[in-house]
C-alpha cells in the first residue's frame, strides 16, 4: 500500500466525504488499480461495498473500448488539468453482471504531499441517453413526416399550392394542381397569386384576400378557364398559415366540373320530368275533346255538299284538330305518357325500312351514309316510335347543314357506363357497363355552342326562325328513348358538327323481328254485340254512335264499375269490349282482367294515348288487346273494330 493510498484509508473524514458525493468516485494508482470507490460507483456498477478494491479501471470497461481507454488514460498523469474522457463520444462502464451501463466519465489526477492518485467521477447517463435517443427519434419521426407530408401533398386528389402572402409569388405546386390548371409547375412557380387574371374575375382573389386578413379558412367556388381553354368548374379552400415564420396562403382545390356536369343533368331531367307531367295531364283530356272536334268535323264534312261554301271551313276545322293531335302526340311522347306497342325489333332493319323516306326529305346537297355492325342485337321498342326518332334526328341535321353536307346514321352494340340522370337502372347496378344498342346520327353542320346543347331536349325550345318548327322534335324524341329504357346524348361544337347518340338496352335472348307493314283493315259495316266502356260521356257518344251506325248491337257503360255490373245481368259474353285504359276505381286492364275471369275468350280494344296507370303510378305497356290510339276518327274506330272482330282473343 503506498503512502498516498494509505493517507485516504487512516483518513476516516476524507472517506466519509468521498462515499457522500452522489456521483460515483473511483480511485485508482497510477497503474490503474483501484484503491477505493464510494457507495454510488458500487451502486452503478453493481459491486458490494469493498468489491471495487483491487480491480483495475480498465475491468470496468467494455471490451471493445478498452484499448482507447489504456491509451487515454496513460497520458492523464501529466496532464496538468481535469478533462473528459473521450470527449464527445458515447462512453460505457461494464458492470459486475457483465451488463453495459452509459456513463458520462471524468478523469482527473490527485496530488498529494505522499504521491499522486487518479480519480474518475462516473454520472449515470441513462436518463440523458434515452432522452436524447428520444429527441433524436422525435427529430427522424419529423423528417419522416415531413417527407411523408411532402409525398401527400405531391399525390393528392386535391390541387394543392402555396403562395409567399407578401409577395404572392407560388412556392409550392403540387401534381393535381398543375393538371387542374393545365399549367406546369415551373409555370406555377412563376405567378403571383395578386397578378392572375382568373382569380380577380371568379371572386377567388377576393377570398383568398379575406383568409389572410382574418387568419380562418374561406371557402368558394370558381368557374375558370384553362390554360388550354377547358372551362372547369373548381372548389377552393383558402386558408392562411405560418411557415418558417412568415405567413402563407395555401390553395386547395378540386375539380368539381364533372360533378357539376352531372347535377346539371339531374335538374334538367328532373325538369323536364315535371313538365311531361304536366303535358300528359293537359294531353289526356284534350284528346277527348280532339276526338269530339275531328269526329264532328268529319261527319259534318262529309254530309255538306261539295259547292257548300261551309265546306271549306269545315276542312280547316278539321285539319287545324290534326294538327292539334300530332302536337299532342308529341307532348305525350315527351312526357313518356304515350302507350307503346313494343316488340322485339332490329334497330337496323328499323333504320334500312327508312332509308328511302329519309332520301325523299333530304335535299341534293346533302349526302346520306348509314352503317353498321350486320350482327347487331336485338332490342324492345315499338316500331313506328323508333322510326319517328330516326326521323326527327335526320331532319333535325338537315336543318343544321342549310348549305349542304353530309349526314351519317350508324347501328352497332356497345358496352356503355350510363349516369344515374341517364338511366333508371337498379342502385346496385349503377356504375357498372351495360350491353346497350347505339344508335348515332351525326351531321357536318353549324354544330351548337354548351349553352344551346344544354337546352335542346326541352319542349318548345328552338333555334329556327319562327313558323320553322315547332321546338318537340328533339324533346320528342327524347320521351320517346327514355320511354323505352334508355337514354340520349349529345355533342357538338360550334363549326364542328352535331352527333346525337340513342342508347337502348339490348336483349340477349330471342330473335328480333323485321319491320313489316301491318295488314290494312277496311271500315266496313258489321255485326255483333259490343261492350263500350268510357268515362268522357261525350266520346262515348261518338263511339256508341259510329259503331251502331255501322250495324253493331252496342251496350255502354261510364266506367269500370258500370261496365261489371251490366256484364253480371249478361249471360252470353260480348264479342268485342271497347274501353278506355284510363278510368277512374276500375281502369280498362282491371275491367278486362275481371271480364275474362268469366268469359276467358274475350276480345279487346282499347282506346287510350295516355300511358300512366291510376292505379300502379307506371306506364302502361303490354296491353291484352288491341289498341287504338286516341284521337280517332269514326273510320279509324271501324278499322280497328273490324281488325280486333278479325283477330283469335
Amino acid at each position: 500500500m503506498t503512502d498516498a493510498v494509505r493517507a485516504i484509508v487512516d483518513d476516516a473524514a476524507l472517506g466519509a466525504f468521498i462515499d457522500s458525493v452522489p456521483h460515483g468516485l473511483l480511485i485508482a494508482d497510477v497503474p490503474g488499480t483501484i484503491v477505493h470507490a464510494n457507495r454510488a460507483a458500487e451502486t452503478l456498477l453493481g459491486f458490494a461495498q469493498g468489491e471495487l478494491r483491487g480491480l483495475t479501471i480498465e475491468d470496468l470497461v467494455p471490451v471493445h473500448q478498452r484499448a482507447l481507454h489504456v491509451a487515454h488514460r496513460a497520458g492523464l498523469p501529466a496532464a496538468g488539468d481535469a478533462r473528459p474522457m473521450a470527449s464527445g463520444r458515447s462512453l460505457a462502464a461494464r458492470r459486475k453482471d457483465g451488463s453495459e451501463v452509459p456513463v458520462l466519465v471524468g478523469f482527473a489526477p490527485w496530488r498529494l504531499p505522499t504521491g499522486t492518485l487518479m480519480v474518475a467521477s462516473l454520472v449515470d447517463n441513462t436518463a440523458r441517453r434515452d432522452a436524447e435517443a428520444w429527441a433524436e427519434s422525435q427529430f427522424r419521426a419529423a423528417v419522416e413526416a415531413g417527407e411523408m407530408s411532402q409525398a401527400i401533398i405531391r399525390d393528392a386528389a386535391l390541387g394543392i399550392l402555396i403562395y409567399d402572402a407578401e409577395s404572392g409569388q407560388c412556392v409550392s405546386a403540387n401534381e393535381m394542381a398543375c393538371r387542374i390548371t393545365g399549367l406546369t409547375e415551373p409555370q406555377m412557380l412563376e405567378q403571383r397569386f395578386r397578378d392572375i387574371v382568373s382569380w380577380r374575375q371568379s371572386g377567388m382573389l377576393a377570398c383568398a384576400e379575406h383568409a389572410l386578413a382574418d387568419r380562418r379558412t374561406m371557402q368558394c367556388e370558381a368557374r375558370i378557364t384553362t390554360s388550354g381553354g377547358r372551362n372547369v368548374v373548381i372548389g377552393c379552400e383558402f386558408l392562411a398559415i405560418t411557415r418558417r415564420g412568415q405567413p402563407h396562403l395555401v390553395l386547395m382545390m378540386d375539380d368539381l366540373t364533372e360533378r357539376r356536369n352531372l347535377e346539371d343533368q339531374l335538374r334538367v331531367a328532373q325538369k323536364m320530368e315535371a313538365v311531361g307531367q304536366l303535358a300528359g295531364g293537359i294531353a289526356h283530356d284534350f284528346n277527348n275533346l280532339l276526338t269530339v272536334i275531328g269526329t264532328y268535323s268529319t261527319l259534318l264534312l262529309a254530309d255538306t255538299p261539295e259547292e257548300d261554301p261551309r265546306r271549306e271551313d269545315l276542312a280547316e276545322i278539321l285539319s287545324a284538330a290534326t294538327r292539334a293531335a300530332t302536337l299532342t302526340r308529341q307532348l305525350l311522347a315527351f312526357g313518356r305518357r304515350q302507350i307503346l306497342d313494343p316488340r322485339l325489333l332490329d334497330l337496323t332493319a328499323v333504320v334500312g325500312s327508312l332509308e328511302k323516306m329519309l332520301r325523299r326529305v333530304l335535299s341534293a346537297e346533302i349526302a346520306l351514309e348509314i352503317a353498321g355492325d350486320p350482327a347487331t342485337g336485338a332490342i324492345h321498342g315499338d316500331a313506328g316510335q323508333l322510326e319517328q326518332v330516326v326521323m326527327n334526328l335526320v331532319v333535325n341535321a338537315r336543318d343544321a347543314m342549310p348549305d349542304g353536307g353530309t349526314i351519317r346514321i350508324d347501328v352497332r352494340n356497345v358496352e356503355v357506363v350510363p349516369t344515374e340522370s341517364e338511366l333508371p337502372i337498379p342502385a346496385e347496378r349503377a356504375g357498372q357497363p351495360l350491353q346497350m344498342v347505339r344508335l348515332s346520327v351525326t351531321d357536318t353542320g353549324t354544330g351548337m355552342p354548351p349553352e344551346i346543347v344544354a337546352h335542346v331536349f326541352e319542349p318548345f325550345f328552338t333555334t329556327k326562325a319562327p313558323g320553322r318548327g315547332s321546338g318537340l322534335g328533339l324533346s320528342t324524341t327524347y320521351g320517346i328513348v327514355k320511354q323505352s329504357g334508355g337514354f340520349i346524348r349529345v355533342r357538338s361544337q360550334p363549326g364542328a358538327g352535331t352527333t346525337f347518340e340513342v342508347y337502348l338496352p339490348r336483349i340477349t335472348s330471342g330473335s328480333a323481328a323485321t319491320v313489316a307493314d301491318a295488314p290494312v283493315v277496311k271500315d266496313s259495316p258489321g255485326s255483333g254485340d259490343i261492350l263500350v266502356v268510357e268515362d268522357d260521356e261525350q266520346v262515348r257518344r261518338i263511339v256508341v254512335t259510329a259503331l251502331r251506325d255501322r250495324g253493331y248491337t252496342v251496350f255502354e257503360a261510364g266506367d269500370g264499375e258500370a261496365a261489371l255490373a251490366l256484364a253480371a245481368a249478361r249471360d252470353e259474353a260480348p264479342d268485342l269490349v271497347v274501353t278506355d285504359v284510363i278510368m277512374p276505381r276500375v281502369n280498362g286492364r282491371q275491367l278486362v282482367s275481371a271480364l275474362r275471369d268469366r268469359w276467358p275468350g274475350l276480345r279487346v280494344l282499347f282506346t287510350s294515348a295516355y300511358a300512366m296507370d291510376d292505379t300502379t303510378g307506371r306506364p302502361v305497356t303490354d296491353l291484352p288487346g288491341l289498341l287504338l290510339r286516341k284521337p280517332f276518327v269514326p273510320s279509324e274506330l271501324g278499322a280497328a273494330v273490324a281488325e280486333a272482330l278479325r283477330r283469335d282473343p
